[in-house]
């Protein structure tokens, strides 16, 4: 049998930034957050892995016969999503007025508030441009939700209160689908761009490391 080793695991911003086409605060809060976690990684040197192990891991959703030689802890049939990256318009996960407010606040969104919020015109450019933008899938929202879950940094149960694991979330549960989009946003943001960038030039070793 095959053996093979598994490794488990801005406002008028251009479109064209965003790769792979959501809850937080604002712009400047996720920034920070990337840029603070990110400042310590840098890829291995010669990455090696002397923990692998040969037993049997099907809760991780392997085929028979493959060798683990890194595990984050993160199990995929349970702590990722039970439903696949998805393209197509918005639908509970549109960028409206409000979750643009929810991100960036008021003073950035609106141009007054004294009966709604009257969008800036920057604003509603920015929500136009991520609503056609996001129809080419949501998988960056998707991957970085499901960590935060995973990281105990948000809890399944504030966002669908029958749910007890990511796996069990609806995609079309309001809550979740505006969650991912504003995570997936989160990617077009400079200081998260910033933080990133150097890791698209590492080896799936180094980044496993």
């Amino acid at each position: 049998m095959r053996r093979g080793r598994a490794i488990v695991g801005a406002l008028g911003l251009l479109v064209g930034v965003i790769g792979c086409g959501g809850g937080g605060s604002s712009d400047q809060t996720v920034s920070d957050d990337v840029a603070t976690e990110s400042a310590s990684i840098a890829p291995a040197d010669d990455a090696t892995f002397d923990n692998c192990v040969d037993e049997p891991r099907p809760e991780l959703g392997l085929p028979a016969g493959w060798t683990t030689c890194a595990d984050s802890g993160l199990v995929p049939p349970a702590d990722g999503f039970g439903f696949e990256n998805w393209g197509g318009p918005p639908t509970a996960d549109a960028f409206t007025p409000s979750l643009a407010v929810s991100m960036f606040g008021e003073a950035a969104v609106c141009v007054d508030t004294t009966d709604g919020c009257v969008l800036h015109p920057a604003a509603q450019q920015w929500i136009d441009q991520m609503n056609l933008a996001i129809q080419g899938g949501r998988c960056e929202g998707m991957a970085v939700l499901s960590q935060r879950f995973f990281e105990g940094r948000d809890d399944v149960a504030n966002f669908q209160s029958e749910a007890s694991i990511t796996a069990e979330l609806s995609r079309d549960e309001l809550t979740v689908g505006s969650s991912i989009a504003r995570w997936w946003a989160s990617q077009t943001f400079p200081a998260v761009r910033a933080a990133t960038a150097p890791t698209l030039e590492w080896e799936p070793l180094d980044i496993a490391a």
